[in-house]
């Protein structure tokens, strides 16, 4: 035991608690909201959160484009490549 205690608030996201952890080489964080003890996040919690993927992020959403252009007509390239 440490005589400086590392607590984070409920607020706080998954990366930066994992950032203070890995930094301070601890293995486990106490979540305090005021004076009270809320729970604790470990290093299993950690590894459980990433193995189901949950912060990564999810792929943005491909849009079909629906325009028409003008019909023209298409001159093919001449040469060779």
């Amino acid at each position: 035991m440490t005589d400086s205690v590392v607590t984070v608030p409920p607020d706080e996201t998954i990366r930066r608690v994992a950032n203070l952890m890995r930094g301070r080489t601890i293995g486990c964080v106490p979540v305090v909201k005021g004076q009270r003890l809320q729970g604790i996040v470990t290093v299993s919690d950690l590894l459980g959160i990433l193995g189901r993927g949950v912060d990564r992020p999810s792929r943005p959403a491909r849009h079909a484009l629906h325009y028409r252009t003008p019909h023209r007509a298409h001159k093919r390239a001449s040469g060779v490549w």
